[in-house]
């Protein structure tokens, strides 16, 4: 029985083994897709000296040092390499042309780019060749910017605001630049266009359209300006600007003159009350009942001849006969002579 175990474990578990690792290789072998010699895995990118070719994308964690740089794609003459947001470089056209030239050999071109080494590429054109006072269509805008007021400052008035017609001779500053857009060099040209207009309730402060090339708006008036409310000027004192705006505040009416246009129909203290006074009559009443009869009116003053005289705006009657010295009255029947005086008790 010894020997049988041991005759076991020395030939049949060897065999055992070598079975189950060569069915592992097996299940694990891929055989080729093509007949030899092709289908060969490609040859890993390595240190030696002949020319590599990988097909796919290729990262480097660090820096890349090379001998020598070509980027084949979108190249061409006169491109500049950039880059978008993503760091994805192609090449692209330079704007206006891309020139090459070396610092101090050309001047102020427009949207220069320095690339290093005392080197830049041209972006555009020289502008302003010819230097100061000459005449180049890129300062065509000179003066556009530069604005005047004109029209009279008032709450009642028009103001307007102009900008310069654009200087197109002589319009160069130094070599590479326009001439400014300011006193010196705009004033002596006509006004071009208007911008805005700032009409009743409204003006255009100093800071606003003015030579230092701000255009601004308009500014209202504060609410205690008056105004000619629907061009009437007749100095009524509820009329003023509001929000840039000329408005009437309307109370109705008031018993006495207060300067207003109180309906806002352009007369102030309007009334349709004539004053009136009576001569000496028999009226048995007062006279408040009397002045009531006319529109708008009440009684300023009334009398009667007693001892003393009485007012008799509220007074009534005192049912006898007193001859009167200062109003007698022929009828001997009327109790006593009146006088009224009736004037206005409303104003609009």
């Amino acid at each position: 029985m010894q020997y049988k175990n041991r005759y076991l474990y020395y030939s049949i578990l060897p065999c055992l083994l070598f079975l189950i690792a060569i069915g592992v290789y097996v299940s694990g072998y891929n055989p080729p897709t093509q007949n030899p010699p092709l289908g060969n895995l490609p040859a890993p990118i390595n240190a030696g000296p002949n020319s590599q070719t990988k097909a796919g994308s290729l990262t480097i964690g660090g820096n890349l040092t090379t001998g020598s740089f070509t980027m084949a794609a979108g190249a061409g003459a006169d491109k500049v390499l950039t880059t978008n947001a993503s760091g994805v470089a192609t090449w692209q056209t330079a704007s206006g042309g891309s020139l090459w030239y070396a610092s101090g050999t050309a001047a102020a071109f427009d949207n220069d780019i320095f690339i290093g080494g005392g080197l830049y590429v041209q972006g555009q054109r020289v502008i302003c060749p010819a230097g100061q006072n000459g005449t180049d269509s890129y300062c065509n805008n000179v003066c556009t910017t530069f604005y005047v007021q004109t029209g009279t400052e008032g709450a009642d008035s028009t103001e307007y605001c102009y900008n310069k017609t654009a200087l197109t001779s002589g319009n160069c500053g130094a070599v590479g630049g326009c001439k400014a857009s300011d006193y010196t060099n705009c004033d002596s040209q006509s006004n071009n266009t208007q911008q805005y207009a700032c009409a009743q309730c409204k003006y255009i402060n100093t800071t606003n359209c003015s030579a230092n090339n701000v255009l601004g708006s308009c500014t209202n008036y504060d609410s205690a300006t008056y105004c000619a409310y629907s061009g009437w000027d007749n100095g009524a004192t509820n009329y003023h600007c509001s929000a840039g705006t000329c408005v009437c505040d309307s109370s109705g009416y008031t018993t006495t003159p207060d300067g207003k246009d109180n309906d806002c129909d352009g007369t102030v203290d309007e009334t349709s009350c004539t004053p009136i006074t009576t001569g000496c009559m028999c009226y048995l009443s007062t006279c408040a009942t009397y002045c009531a009869q006319y529109t708008d009116c009440g009684c300023t003053a009334g009398t009667r001849y007693g001892s003393p005289t009485t007012s008799m705006c509220d007074t009534g009657t005192n049912g006898s006969r007193i001859i009167n010295v200062g109003c007698a009255h022929a009828n001997t029947s009327c109790g006593y002579g009146i006088k009224c005086s009736c004037g206005p008790n409303k104003y609009y």
